[in-house]
Order: C-alpha cells, then structure tokens, then sequence
C-alpha cells in the first residue's frame, strides 16, 4: 500500500491507494529482501550481509534498477515517543509509560471484509508477528502496529465519528497498544496533547481473551488496514492475522 506517517495529524484525512512498485521507496518504507522486511540500522550485521536490502543498487549495473542508491534509507525512518497515561498502555501500566521508536520503517496490509452477519465476537483480530529466524515479536518494543478502518461503499451514511465533531467515511489511525477506547476517534497528536496521554486514540480491546484488535464498523462492509512500523534492527519474517 501507500504509505503515510500514521503520527501526523494530517495522516488517516483520507484513504489508501495502491503503491506503485516502479516508484522507489520513501525512508520510512520497510522493503524486502530475500525471507522479510527489513528495518534500519542493519548495514553492519555480518550475519545479514548481501540480505539486507538498503545498499547503492548501482553496482548491480545492468542487472537491477538503475540510478538507485538506498544507503540513506538504512539510517532513516520515523523517530517517535509515544506516551501513555496509567493503565492505558495493553500491557497494564502503572505509571506513566513511553514507548519509544528509532527510523520505524512500515509496512500497510489492507484486509477487505464484506462480513456483516456472523457472530459479532468473530469480529475481532489477532495478529501475530515473527522475524526472520522465527522468534516471535514483541508489540511496543519490536514494532508498533496502528489500525484504521474504512468503508467499501460511500453511498449510505458515513459512521466514523471524530472527536473534532465531524462523521467520515473512515477512522483516524487507532494505535493497536493503546487501551483508550472511544466512539469519536482523536488524531494520535491530539490523543498525546491530551491530560490523558493517548486518549480515544486506542484500539486495544481489553475485554477481548485473545482477538483485542477491534472492528468498529460491523453492520457496513470494510476496509481494514494494519500500519506495522518496524523497530530499528528489527526485521519481519512472517505476519498471521486471524478473527475470532
């Protein structure tokens, strides 16, 4: 997918569209090579050497794109601190937590259900994450995962309401380890500006045993989009996303 900076107050105004594979990448692009997708920062591990993907393409003439140099791209990314007010945070914080993000490179998935009649605790998603030696990933500290929402049709009335006053067609970017739920979306900047340091900005179901990510629209037919930023020195290897 497109990609956009799920931070900025201008991200999630409007929807995705498809990423154009002739375009090059931007810095905050999480690319592939070979078993994954791969963060920044991993120039100089040995044990990645001719894998990982941000290098001068240039000395592949001839045999790769031309006039590409990605070298920039493996110290670069979005740097970010993001604030948690007590008990806010998915893993039950007691104080005041920050969670805090070096050159995250992202990758966007964009699932489309069209269910509307299956048992509504069906509707909810788990997503697993791995690298790239199999060894499962840890949500806040390997990468961080937002989530936003659409409808497929715009000819009904829209049902995503904003903290701002205004009903659109599709949510904010929600983040995925933020228990703060609401039914009036804030930006992530305003959820941050907030006394509350994160709120109505989550979409972490605490009530939920094992699916928390939730499904806010569920008599519509939807887009779902998972944002997963990759932590400095981190790769993915394999996402499972599954309902229940």
């Amino acid at each position: 997918m497109e990609l956009v900076n799920v931070f900025d107050i201008s991200s999630g105004q409007s929807t995705l569209t498809g990423y154009d594979h002739t375009n090059s990448i931007n810095y905050n692009t999480a690319m592939w090579a070979k078993n994954g997708f791969y963060g920044a920062g991993l120039s100089s591990n040995v044990d990645l050497s001719g894998v990982q993907p941000y290098i001068d393409y240039n000395i592949y003439s001839g045999q790769g794109p031309s006039n590409v140099n990605y070298q920039i791209y493996d110290s670069s990314g979005i740097t970010q601190n993001i604030n948690y007010s007590p008990t806010v945070f998915y893993s039950n914080n007691a104080a005041l937590v920050t969670q805090s993000y070096t050159n995250l490179k992202f990758i966007i998935i964009r699932l489309s259900n069209s269910e509307t009649s299956a048992p509504k605790s069906s509707y909810f998603i788990k997503c697993d994450i791995e690298d790239v030696n199999n060894n499962s990933m840890t949500l806040g500290t390997d990468y961080c995962l937002f989530y936003q929402e659409e409808q497929q049709s715009t000819s009904g009335s829209a049902v995503y309401q904003w903290a701002s006053g205004s009903t659109q067609y599709f949510s904010h970017w929600l983040d995925c380890a933020n228990k703060n739920l609401s039914n009036a979306f804030n930006t992530f900047q305003e959820g941050q500006a907030a006394t509350t340091k994160g709120d109505r900005n989550g979409n972490y179901d605490a009530g939920q045993s094992t699916y928390h990510i939730r499904r806010i629209a569920q008599s519509q037919p939807i887009y779902q989009y998972l944002a997963i930023g990759i932590q400095n020195e981190k790769t993915i290897g394999k996402v499972t996303i599954s309902y229940g």
